[in-house]
């Protein structure tokens, strides 16, 4: 099955990869194969197609692959679950949905190793597999400090890259949270977001420097936005 679907291709620079068959054909070998894996070893069926998608993620940059942690899956595939928003994004879409259909298998089986494969997962450095297991620990009812952890990450908080799965994540589980975590998010967008990071992503947008009403109105709608979440 590695031979099948382990891409031996260079695409065009930030253009998807293709299994070695093609598009197609490497469909139809998912869709044929996984649901015997699926029933009689998930889980080698799962790390294997996570080492098939960090190959594809890595040749899918430019001539020198992605940075670890700038994959853009937040653009080729907006949401892990299936969604309005994603679109057929060919190969790498492919993968991330046998990956998040294996990990499924594997904890419906034996939700004890919830944790463990949200490590393993987390270990590959890359967002695509951060946002993997943001999505398990919602799907699949992660232990609460497990999932306390991962919403008390500030990069988290307020990435761009992650904001799909965490925001989803950080909406079913707040109101469980204890007092002293929901202060600490709370506190986050009390304190509002990088401002000089907006007052420069203004300046972008418009051309110019921005007003001080401009600056504030654009703050109030970033802690309305994070508000909304909860």
């Amino acid at each position: 099955a590695r031979l099948l679907l382990m891409p031996r291709r260079k695409p065009e620079p930030y253009r998807d990869v293709d299994g070695p068959a093609g598009q197609w054909e490497s469909d139809s070998i998912i869709e044929d194969i996984q649901p015997a894996f699926m029933a009689n070893a998930a889980e080698s069926w799962l790390w294997m197609l996570c080492e098939i998608l960090e190959h594809s993620v890595q040749l899918s940059g430019d001539g020198e692959g992605l940075a670890r942690y700038d994959d853009h899956s937040y653009i080729w595939r907006p949401a892990i679950e299936d969604h309005p928003q994603n679109r057929d994004n060919g190969f790498l879409d492919s993968i991330v949905s046998a990956v998040r259909d294996a990990a499924e298998r594997v904890i419906s089986v034996d939700a004890g190793q919830l944790p463990r494969i949200v490590d393993r997962l987390e270990l590959y450095g890359r967002p695509i597999f951060e946002r993997i297991a943001l999505h398990l620990l919602r799907i699949c009812g992660g232990p609460t400090e497990i999932v306390r952890v991962r919403l008390l990450k500030g990069e988290s908080f307020d990435s761009a890259v992650l904001k799909h799965e965490y925001s989803y994540l950080l909406r079913a589980a707040f109101g469980a949270m204890d007092p002293s975590a929901q202060a600490i998010i709370l506190g986050w967008i009390e304190s509002g977001p990088d401002l000089q990071g907006r007052i420069e992503w203004l300046k972008h947008v418009h051309g110019r420097p921005a007003t001080e009403e401009e600056v504030a109105q654009t703050v109030d709608v970033w802690r309305r936005d994070r508000l909304s979440i909860i």
